[in-house]
C-alpha cells in the first residue's frame, strides 16, 4: 500500500470486555425546559426549590444578548500609556456595552431510565460563561474556573432512576474580560450514556510518528475504565478494507499504548 492511499485511513476503535461485546453509546442534549432567573437566588440548587416564575429558556442560551446597551457597564477613564497618552480619557465599548456582568442561575428536570441507570453518564458543558458551579439533585458535583473551554463530570453515582434536578450558577465579574465574553450557558449541554467498560471520554490520542514513501507508523494512546479486558483496534482504508489489526491487553493505569504498521 502506497502512503497516498494510507493518507485516507481511518481508525476504528472497539473496546471488548469479559462480559461485553460491544459498545453502545447515545447523546442526549439539554437544549429544552430549562428555567434561568438572573440575581443570587438563594437555595436554587435544591430539589424542592420553586422555579415556577423563572424565565422559560432553551440552551444555547445568552442572557446578555438581549441588552440593553449601556456604555457605562464598561466605561473606563484611564490614559493608555502605550499608546503614548499622558492624560486619562473615557474609554467604552470593548465588551460591547451588553450586560453580562453578575450572577445567574438555571434549572433543568430530566429523567434517567431504569436501563440506563447503571451505565456510565457523562454530563457534558461545552462553554458556560463563567466559572459555573454545577449542582445535581441538591448536591455540587463539581465547577470549573474558566467560561471559554469544554469540561464534564462523571454524574453515574450522583443520578436516581426518574427525575434528576440539574442547577448551574454563573458569575461573570466586573473587569473580568476585554471583550464582550458572553453569559450563560452559550453552548449545548448534554448527557453522554455508555457502558460502564468503556473508552474515557475525550480517551483516545492518535499520531504517525514515522512515515514514509511506503509505510507509516500509527501510534496510538487509549485510556478505558475497565481494569481488565482486550483493546482490538482495526485500522481501515477509504474503502472499508482492513488494512491491519491488533489486539492488546489492559496494562498498568488502565492505558492502552499501541503502534499499528500500514
Amino acid at each position: 500500500m502506497n502512503f497516498k492511499k494510507t493518507s485516507q485511513i481511518f481508525l476504528l476503535i472497539l473496546l471488548i470486555s469479559s462480559n461485553i461485546i460491544s459498545q453502545t453509546r447515545k447523546t442526549i442534549e439539554l437544549s429544552e425546559n430549562w428555567t434561568f432567573k438572573k440575581g443570587e437566588n438563594k437555595n436554587a440548587e435544591k430539589v424542592n426549590f420553586n422555579d415556577k416564575n423563572w424565565q422559560k429558556v432553551t440552551v444555547p442560551h445568552d442572557w446578555a444578548i438581549y441588552g440593553s446597551f449601556d456604555k457605562e457597564i464598561d466605561k473606563q477613564v484611564m490614559a493608555i500609556t502605550q499608546n503614548g497618552e499622558k492624560e486619562a480619557t473615557e474609554k467604552t465599548g470593548r465588551t460591547g456595552s451588553l450586560p453580562h456582568v453578575g450572577t445567574a442561575w438555571y434549572r433543568n428536570k430530566f429523567n434517567i431510565s431504569e436501563t440506563d441507570i447503571n451505565k456510565k453518564i457523562i454530563l457534558l458543558f461545552e462553554g458556560a460563561m463563567s466559572e459555573p458551579q454545577v449542582f445535581l439533585n441538591g448536591k455540587k458535583i463539581g465547577e470549573w474556573a474558566y467560561g471559554y473551554s469544554y469540561f464534564y463530570f462523571n454524574i453515574s453515582k450522583d443520578l436516581i432512576a426518574g427525575e434528576n434536578t440539574l442547577a448551574v450558577k454563573l458569575t461573570n465579574k466586573e473587569n473580568a474580560s476585554r471583550w464582550y465574553p458572553g453569559a450563560g450557558l452559550y453552548r449545548k449541554v448534554s448527557l453522554i450514556i455508555k457502558e460502564k467498560e468503556s473508552i474515557n471520554q475525550w480517551g483516545t490520542f492518535i499520531t504517525t510518528p514515522f512515515v514514509s514513501k511506503n509505510e507509516a507508523k500509527v501510534h496510538i494512546k487509549t485510556k478505558v475504565s475497565n481494569e481488565s479486558g482486550v483493546l482490538i483496534t482495526t485500522i481501515f482504508d477509504a474503502n472499508g478494507n482492513e488494512v491491519n489489526q491488533l489486539k492488546s491487553d489492559i496494562h498498568f493505569n488502565n492505558e492502552f499504548d499501541q503502534n499499528i504498521k500500514v
